[in-house]
């Protein structure tokens, strides 16, 4: 009896082994794809940007692509439901996509913007997230959960610098875009995110899990200060702007 249980985990072990050194392959190709993404909207259909220009473009594509997978494996009935749980080979695909463009970008963003300490704080976090629901195989419902909420105002942030560096300044389409922007992390982030970030604590899921959504809450709550801020700036000077003319 015993011998057969050493052989059958003997057994476990080699296939899990063989399971994340493929995993591993697989994340090494789609970092590789993110890295040609960039190169080419560097090189090829942004040659007179920035490389910061050409990495949100990257950026927005990401977003877009995790939202359209994120909200494809949600179970929408009860979304939270498997947490801790085994992850689905779908919910798997879906992190390894995302896992891989966080991993490009960190490197990006110690690259570009070194001194942005809370946005290098938001990668790590996810980075550690998604390693541990990838090698682990388990914790895809929160972390495929936190994804659509963290993802959804993405688009908007970036095209927000990109509408700055084309020279779109203070056009109607940047201020809808603002707009957009702050509603969405409102909701999404400072709304929806306690509610994840409870029932992640409360649940059984790993403890990087449990860090890293209290982590990513924490960051959310810091840059949507700023958000008020830059907003609160903005009507004051449209006030001014008002009374000047007036």
């Amino acid at each position: 009896g015993t011998e057969g249980h050493d052989h059958q985990h003997t057994g476990t072990n080699h296939s899990r082994k063989k399971v994340e050194r493929r995993m591993r392959y697989v994340l090494m190709a789609l970092t590789g794809t993110w890295t040609a993404v960039y190169a080419i909207a560097r090189k090829v259909l942004f040659p007179h940007q920035t490389s910061g220009f050409a990495n949100r473009f990257v950026s927005v594509v990401h977003a877009v692509l995790a939202l359209s997978l994120a909200f494809h494996v949600i179970d929408w009935k009860r979304p939270l439901r498997d947490i801790a749980q085994t992850n689905t080979k779908e919910q798997t695909q879906v992190m390894a996509v995302s896992f891989s463009y966080f991993l490009y970008d960190t490197v990006c963003c110690f690259c570009l913007e070194p001194s942005d300490l809370s946005n290098a704080m938001h990668h790590l976090a996810t980075v550690a997230g998604f390693a541990v629901g990838v090698f682990t195989e388990k914790c895809a419902t929160e972390l495929v959960a936190a994804l659509l909420l963290a993802e959804a105002s993405s688009p908007f942030l970036h095209m927000r610098y990109l509408l700055r560096e084309a020279g779109w300044k203070g056009t109607q389409i940047a201020t809808l875009n603002d707009l957009a922007f702050a509603s969405t992390f409102f909701v999404c982030r400072i709304l929806l995110g306690p509610f994840l970030v409870y029932y992640t604590l409360r649940s059984e899921s790993h403890v990087l899990c449990k860090a890293g959504a209290t982590g990513l809450f924490l960051v959310s709550l810091f840059w949507f200060r700023k958000i008020v801020q830059i907003a609160m700036g903005k009507v004051g000077n449209s006030k001014k702007k008002v009374a000047k003319e007036t």
